[in-house]
């Protein structure tokens, strides 16, 4: 091979796909994440809201009132259960915005989460209680309730990938 035609190591092309822009760290930018994290998390607390009140209709016997925290394990005064439910969404979203921008996690999992705690919130401050509808052998729930569960355990597993995807592009110095 002639001399010219020889590539040396920085010669190389390097791609890299970005789907969402990146800071100086390699973070994504906190307004594309944040805009679709809050828009999600309201459509969470208008389905949950409009469950509710649909809920109303089938009869008296089909919503009960939980006056409790954490399906039925935690209870106490109301103003305390709302402060809780406050302080316990603020340090959330503290930590899920930081893990969203460092791990790449998807806006709407860690939105599951705080629309279904703002859904109850919202029947607390309301009613003094939260309207559970949804009867499973193991608890009476909300749709709240389902899209708490259920974000936190996509976030878990979105973060573990995340996680995972880092390291490895870390160590083939991707």
């Amino acid at each position: 091979m002639p001399a010219a035609a020889r590539l040396r190591p920085t010669d190389r092309w390097q791609i890299r796909i970005q789907v969402v822009p990146a800071d100086a760290d390699g973070c994504t930018v906190g307004r594309a994440w944040f805009r679709p994290f809050l828009w999600s998390s309201f459509a969470v607390l208008v389905v949950d809201q409009g469950t509710k009140a649909a809920a109303r209709h089938l009869g008296p016997d089909a919503i009960a009132h939980n006056d409790e925290y954490a399906l039925q394990l935690i209870g106490g005064a109301r103003l305390w259960l709302i402060a809780g439910t406050i302080v316990v969404m603020a340090a959330f979203v503290a930590v899920v915005s930081w893990l969203g921008r460092h791990l790449r996690v998807p806006p709407l999992f860690p939105a599951l989460v705080v629309g279904g705690m703002v859904g109850n919130v919202v029947d607390r401050v309301r009613l003094g209680a939260v309207r559970d509808f949804l009867v499973t052998p193991w608890a009476i729930c909300n749709v709240a309730d389902v899209a708490i569960a259920v974000g936190i355990v996509v976030f878990a597993v979105a973060c573990a990938a995340g996680s995972w995807e880092r390291r490895t592009f870390a160590a083939h110095g991707i």
